[in-house]
């Protein structure tokens, strides 16, 4: 029989007298880093109840780390009268960037919205202190506070609180629960 991936394999069951406690919610995000953040805040702000796992001490993850975010016509690239570069340059860059091992459909939907998630980030009350291309580049940069995304993650993890998000810090999801083939939610 042929090797199967970790993630094929259904997992045993995890005994009863092995679960302390059960908690009910609408969604479940597993991460706090700035996607899993992004998303929980995503949720609750439609009106989702929000549990967020995050196996470390504090949100925020590798997005405490990077300069800035790629986006293309952003409301602040536009307030800069920045012109947005064309999409099919960008996937371009990306192709050979990545040695042709990237996904067209992903890379155009990350370009289509990017502008929005710029805006949704402002509206939260996120600093874009710049925006520019570098090195030649046709993908467009905004970079936070002091030229980083330290307070871009500080404003998200603030969001979580008055948005009322459930957030369990130190808290690894160890299995996903899964119930007649479906994903309906996690052991921690």
């Amino acid at each position: 029989e042929t090797a199967k991936h970790t993630w094929e394999v259904k997992p045993e069951p995890i005994a009863a007298d092995q679960i302390s406690q059960t908690v009910d919610t609408e969604v479940l995000v597993i991460g706090g880093g700035y996607s899993g953040s992004c998303c929980a805040l995503s949720a609750a702000q439609n009106g989702a109840k929000v549990i967020l796992f995050e196996k470390q001490a504090q949100l925020g993850g590798n997005g405490m780390m990077p300069e800035g975010l790629f986006a293309v016509n952003s409301p602040k690239q536009a307030e800069l009268g920045i012109e947005s570069p064309r999409k099919i340059d960008i996937i371009a860059n990306e192709f050979q960037f990545n040695n042709f091992r990237i996904t067209y459909d992903y890379w155009s939907n990350y370009i289509d919205g990017s502008g929005e998630s710029i805006a949704w980030l402002l509206d939260l009350g996120v600093v874009i202190e710049r925006v520019e291309s570098m090195f030649g580049s046709p993908e467009v940069f905004h970079y936070g506070e002091g030229g980083h995304c330290e307070q871009m993650i500080e404003t998200l993890i603030a969001a979580t609180d008055t948005l009322g998000i459930d957030v369990h810090l130190n808290t690894p999801a160890i299995r996903l629960k899964q119930e007649d083939g479906a994903v309906v939610g996690a052991y921690a």
